[in-house]
């Protein structure tokens, strides 16, 4: 985008700031709260509570979020028997280039794949 990678993060942060939400960084979260079922807060591991207006984003890996900062009693036990048999696998990303022509891949395999 034009701004550089960067520009995407200003713009979602934009949005998210406009409507009224915020973006903490620098604080570690030591548990998600979770009251009838849904996630309502944050406690931090500096023992402040940040109460959710409308919803709590977490940008960490399922083990990490479920297994370390939800506590297990808001799980179901099927979820929890899930968990414990996770296992990482490669990952998988996706990025758009835009190009004024063709690639000019050195393998010709690789130049038959599609978009």
């Amino acid at each position: 985008p034009v701004g550089g990678a960067g520009a995407l993060t200003e713009a979602l942060t934009r949005r998210l700031e406009s409507r009224g939400g915020r973006i903490r960084c620098g604080q570690r979260v030591a548990r998600v709260v979770v009251r009838g079922g849904r996630a309502v807060g944050v406690r931090t591991a500096g023992g402040e509570a940040v109460v959710a207006r409308r919803a709590v984003l977490a940008d960490v890996s399922v083990p990490a979020l479920y297994g370390d900062l939800v506590d297990p009693e808001h799980l179901p036990a099927q979820f929890r028997e899930d968990l414990r048999r996770f296992q990482w696998d490669f990952a998988t990303f996706k990025v758009d280039w835009a190009l004024d022509g063709p690639v000019p891949w050195r393998a010709e395999r690789a130049s038959r794949a599609g978009t």
